[in-house]
């Protein structure tokens, strides 16, 4: 799910550079698992503290990728600056939800016909990307655009 993740969002931002960067996903996979599991017991506030602990662990994944050192950064710097607090990223959000509320329905409607089944962890990858794309916006070509 976490390589299909990060391969859907390079894809939609067309980060060519990035599509061969391996990532050590061991320690998100992880992150992953604690935030179903509470999504599942219904704490959804710590899931959220959980996933934006989850977008920095893969902005400095991603910050690894040597291979294309400006997409790196501008992919690591998209997930510190649309996820890394609570506030930026409700204010992303609210944001392109007014703008792209159609899309964004449409994918978290994916992400939830196949979240829970754990049999389709590639569409459910590929989901959560379209979703943080729409609703957290593009990655930037210039990350001091961003700010």
């Amino acid at each position: 799910m976490v390589a299909a993740f990060f391969a859907e969002l390079v894809y939609l931002n067309k980060l060519e550079g990035l599509t061969h960067c391996a990532l050590d996903t061991y320690h998100i996979a992880k992150d992953v698992q604690a935030i179903v599991h509470d999504i599942q017991i219904g704490d959804e506030g710590s899931a959220f503290d959980k996933a934006i602990d989850a977008a920095l662990v893969m902005a400095d994944a991603v910050k690894m990728c040597r291979e294309a050192p400006d997409e790196a950064k501008a992919l690591s710097h998209w997930f510190v600056e649309k996820a890394g607090t609570k506030q930026r990223l409700v204010d992303a959000a609210s944001a392109n939800t007014q703008v792209h509320s159609q899309e964004i329905m449409l994918h978290v409607e994916e992400v939830w016909d196949t979240f829970f089944k754990f049999n389709q962890p590639v569409v459910t990858g590929k989901s959560l990307a379209k979703t943080a794309y729409w609703a957290l916006g593009p990655v930037e070509d210039d990350p001091t655009a961003i700010m």
